[in-house]
This record gives C-alpha cells, structure tokens and sequence, in this order.
C-alpha cells in the first residue's frame, strides 16, 4: 500500500493518470479528471444536474461524460479494487475534541465541537474563536458567539427556523465562522461524495459532516435512535473512512470516538449525504 499525506497525493494520482493516458474518474461526482493526451488535471466543478434555458433540471452532468469516455477508471482503486492511499490528519488525540466535557450544553455540542476539532486539525488556526471572552474550551467559546452575536442572531432570524438553534443549523454555523474569521473559510455542500472527501483530505482538510443512527442505543442500552449528528472525517485507510466522533463511536457502542472505521458500507448508511468543508482562503 502506498502512503499519502498532503499535496503529495494530488502528485501521485497526476502520475498515475500520465502512466495510463486515459481519462480518470473518481466516483460518480468526479472533482478531478484527465484527457486521454495525459497532460494537465483540470478542475472539474461537481454539478449534479445542469439547469437549461427554461428552467427545467438537464441529463447530470456525470451521465454524459461517462458516455464521452466509455469505461471508466477508479482512480484511488488498486488491480484488485481496494485504495491504495492512507491519510491520516489526525495521528494524536491532541486535536481530537470530546463535547461531553463542555460547558454549555455537553450533550447536544457535537456541531460547534466537531467545528473547532475541524479547524485545528485542519491547522487553520483558533486564534479568532480563543480571543471570545468567558468561557475556557473553544467549543464553548464558538456556540456562546453564534447565540449571542447580533449579527449570526438575525441572520438566523432571516433565513432558518428559529425552532432550530443556529448552532444546530449548518448554514448559519458556516455564516458565524467566516464572520468571526473575516474570510470564507469554511463553505456548505449539500452533497458530498467520496472523490469530495478524498480530495480534501488530500490537501489537508478534514470534512464536517452529518450522520443518522437510527438504531443507536444510549450508555444504558436503551433505544435512542439519532437523526443528526455531527462528525469530523479525518482520514482514509484502504476503502475506510477515519471519523472523530465527538460523543462515542456509534458504531460499536464504545465511549471511546477517536478515529473510529467506517467501511464503505457503514458510510453509505449513516451519511446523510450533506458537509461544511474546509477552506484555505
């Protein structure tokens, strides 16, 4: 297995497309691909659906280029399909944040802790969240800003459901930490896909993102299904998905949430498909 970290893997998938001068997709939702001359990777935007003249939703994008190209290539699949890459942006539980011993609210914090967790692993920096007076741990420090600061407070008065707290809301959490930082570093995507994760990943970025356990159990065993619930992506081993869990690893039951293993098919399951990313703006 060969090992990744950083822009090394952007290099490396250059190489391998250059090798098979072919056009090299990741998934259904392909963020990078290659001509069939091997020369240059080009941005591909992902657009699942391009609205014509009149409105009305078009074929999806993926469906034409798939029939331009013909067969196409995984481009993190080895010979016999697995990944070839690791990436681990969290290798010490120095930047792994539990929200169970926050201050305000410890059992419905997992957004604002998996936030701050993000930014740090993230290497983006807490300074503007740390300067925030009157509480110790950032992760009390951000949601203390977003339920108290007057402009994230009508910002979420204008747009969301005010039955939903703004932290709880992924638009205005994203509002709140570019205002705080005066810059877009973070920014919402309703739909993300694997080609998404491994590619920010790969530039050091990990993913916030939003799960559902519908058959979760509470530490005395009891059912507790869980419709939302927030998650750092941090890494990817082989086909698996490394996730800080800020609550316990719901997989297993565990208290322990550390760089919990999602298989493909634990992913597909509990994702709920949308993320706020990371931005090095």
């Amino acid at each position: 297995m060969a090992y990744y970290n950083g822009d090394s893997l952007l290099r490396a998938l250059q190489d391998i497309g250059k090798q098979n001068h072919t056009s090299i997709y990741m998934d259904a939702y392909p963020a990078w691909y290659m001509g069939r001359d091997g020369g240059t990777f080009y941005r591909r935007q992902r657009a699942d659906r391009r609205v014509g003249q009149n409105g009305r939703e078009g074929k999806p994008n993926n469906q034409r280029q798939h029939k331009r190209h013909g067969k196409h290539q995984h481009l993190w699949k080895d010979r016999e399909g697995t990944m070839n890459v690791k990436i681990d942006l969290c290798p010490a539980r120095d930047k792994f944040y539990s929200q169970l011993n926050n201050e305000i609210d410890p059992y419905i914090s997992c957004q604002v802790t998996s936030m701050v967790a993000g930014l740090a692993v993230g290497k983006l920096g807490l300074d503007p969240i740390l300067r925030i007076v009157g509480y110790k741990q950032p992760e009390d420090k951000l949601k203390f800003y977003m339920e108290t600061d007057h402009a994230v407070q009508d910002y979420w008065r204008k747009y969301f459901n005010t039955d939903i707290p703004a932290p709880q809301l992924a638009g205005v959490m994203v509002f709140a930490v570019n205002s705080l930082y005066g810059k877009k570093i973070t920014y919402y995507d309703q739909r993300i896909g694997m080609c998404e994760i491994i590619n920010d990943l790969g530039k050091g970025l990990p993913v916030y993102t939003s799960m559902k356990y519908p058959d979760n159990k509470n530490f005395s065993g009891k059912p507790s299904p869980i419709d939302g619930h927030i998650v750092l992506i941090v890494g990817a081993d082989g086909d698996n998905l490394l996730v800080n869990d800020p609550y316990k690893n719901h997989l297993t039951g565990d208290r322990d949430g550390f760089k919990n293993v999602y298989t493909p098919a634990d992913f597909a399951k509990h994702n709920k498909g949308y993320a706020i990313r990371y931005n090095r703006a």
